[in-house]
Parts: C-alpha cells; structure tokens; sequence
C-alpha cells in the first residue's frame, strides 16, 4: 500500500453549520495542528468532511454552507514534545518537516500580525508561539542528528 501523505493529527472542534437553507445542524469539523477553520474553507476541496452526532462522516459541500459557529475552542498543545507542538509524526521525513516548519513560521511570524495592524497583544502571542515552534524544531532536528551519528 502507497501512502502519498504521512498522516497528520487533526482535532475535532465542535460546531453549529448554518447551511445556506436556514437548517443548522451540530458537527464535529476536522482541523489538522496549525490548520484554521478558514483553511479548511478555503482549500481545494469542494466538500467539508464533518462527523455527525452518532459519531459516522459525512462531507457538506462547501456551497451550502453559510455560517459556522464553533462550540468550544480547542486548548492548544500545552506540553513539551517537540513533534507534538509542530504538528507532526515521528516518521516525518527530513524534507516534509522543514517544509512543515517553515510553512507554520511563516504563517505565525509576528511581522504579519503586526502588518495587518492587529494590536500588540496578538504581535506578543505570535512571537511567543514563533519561539515555541523554533525551539521544537530545534530539538527535533538535534534528536535526528544525533540519531543518526550514534
């Protein structure tokens, strides 16, 4: 069997769809670490995979939907292991995890929330979470090194 993608941890967050007839319905949507709920929306994908209350999936297509209310905000990684706070399995290949880590410093970096204008208090979170991101990257990175002269 051939895998094209290794395979990334998603969260459920839970929401309320508006569907653009006015029903609404509960759902868990799936959001990869590091992913937004406008990234979901807003990729190539015509349907927006979604599990259902009785637990089975179900894809809406995107042209139905009109709102999504999240629920409950998911609490973000608060512990130390590095592949964990970068998004990504053990297994990762060199090449797929530099480009995963510049892919989320370059969407975390404080120079874009400061250019959009967004107040300090943002610009303070994304350096914070920048630091978070190079330090994991830093360990992973040492670990593999390491790995392979020993």
């Amino acid at each position: 069997m051939l895998q094209s993608e290794s395979k990334r941890p998603v969260t459920k967050v839970p929401a309320e769809i508006v569907l653009t007839d006015g029903d609404t319905a509960l759902y868990h949507l799936f959001v990869g670490n590091q992913q937004r709920i406008s990234d979901l929306l807003n990729d190539t994908r015509d349907f927006l995979p979604v599990e259902t209350a009785e637990g089975s999936v179900s894809f809406l297509h995107k042209s139905v939907v009109a709102r999504i209310n999240l629920l409950a905000q998911s609490t973000p990684y608060q512990g130390n292991d590095p592949h964990r706070i970068l998004g990504v399995s053990a297994e990762i290949t060199d090449t797929e995890l530099k480009a995963h880590y510049h892919r989320i410093a370059r969407d975390c970096h404080p120079d874009r929330f400061q250019a959009l204008g967004l107040p300090a208090a943002f610009v303070d979170f994304a350096s914070q979470h920048l630091a978070r991101v190079n330090d994991a990257y830093r360990r992973v990175t040492k670990q593999r090194r390491a790995g392979a002269e020993g």
